[in-house]
């Protein structure tokens, strides 16, 4: 039987009707990859998953990672407790591809809500960085198409309000290497060609600094603007998968304790073979920050 799809907007999400016995079967598990990679992101509806559970669909679709040591990470943002994962938490609020600091950053991840806020809040918005490049002029396209991006933490963590962070976190963003990618990267497996910028894009590599601020801010709004967007309400119920190398992501803000609670996993595609671990070190991401061991 054919799959069930509907589009959420012209240019990124689906929702797929399934259900917890197909999806952890890995029948359908071709099927979603392929949709994934078309789509940006995939919603499934009304599907009660434990941790357990989100793990045997996720080996369905790749390779899972470890992240802190589990490959079920929980996201949450707290009043008590780690100021670390407070302060690292506020990054999620921000615009970004993930792990743009890493060598072998995710080919996608999986997100499901635990709890959610009574009062509302903590939506994810998504953007297609396939059809924001796809939206370019031809001049803007044939003047990036051979540009590379430095990428660092500290480019990243400075957009957080100060208010909002803490000196040891401000510390924390050398000890996170710079990376530097092309400013456009053919998507994974199709060969689409996908604007990869964000909060972490610090400057193009060659480019007269104030020219390659002017040129990133403009693209970053362009990537941004309204058609591009999509605004994701969380239901109890939800499986969000979304490919990290064709969209780019944000939680909008919400108030610490308000009870948004989520887990996710992130994956490698099938034909990975490199360290299952953050950065293949042993760190994980706020280890490192603190200059720790694993």
């Amino acid at each position: 039987m054919a799959l069930q799809v509907t589009d959420l907007s012209p240019h990124v999400g689906a929702e797929v009707e399934s259900d917890l016995a197909t999806m952890m079967s890995g029948e359908e598990g071709s099927a979603f990859q392929k949709l994934l990679l078309s789509k940006g992101f995939l919603l499934f509806r009304n599907v009660d998953v434990d941790d357990d559970q989100l793990l045997t669909f996720a080996k369905t679709l790749g390779v899972v990672r470890k992240e802190r040591h589990n490959p079920v990470n929980k996201v949450h943002l707290t009043k008590s407790g780690d100021s670390m994962q407070q302060a690292y938490m506020q990054l999620t609020f921000l615009w970004h591809v993930d792990s743009t600091y890493e060598d072998d950053p995710p080919l996608g991840a999986i997100l499901i809500p635990r709890t959610l806020p009574p009062a509302g809040g903590g939506d994810t918005e998504f953007v297609s960085t396939c059809a924001a490049y796809e939206g370019l002029s031809e001049a803007d396209k044939k003047r990036i198409e051979r540009l590379e991006v430095v990428h660092t933490m500290t480019a990243y963590g400075s957009k957080v309000p100060s208010d909002r962070t803490t000196n040891e976190f401000r510390d924390s963003w050398s000890k996170f290497p710079a990376r530097t990618l092309p400013m456009v990267r053919p998507q994974h497996r199709t060969g689409r060609k996908a604007l990869i910028l964000g909060s972490s894009a610090d400057h193009v590599v060659g480019m007269d600094p104030a020219e390659s601020t002017a040129l990133i801010k403009r693209l970053n709004a362009h990537l941004t603007a309204p058609q591009f967007v999509f605004r994701h309400k969380w239901r109890m119920g939800d499986v969000l998968i979304w490919d990290n190398t064709s969209t780019m992501h944000r939680a909008t803000a919400y108030e610490a304790d308000s009870g948004r609670k989520h887990a996710r996993v992130q994956f490698y595609a099938d034909e990975y073979k490199g360290d299952l671990s953050e950065f293949g070190d042993g760190k994980d991401t706020l280890n490192r920050m603190r200059g720790g061991a694993a």
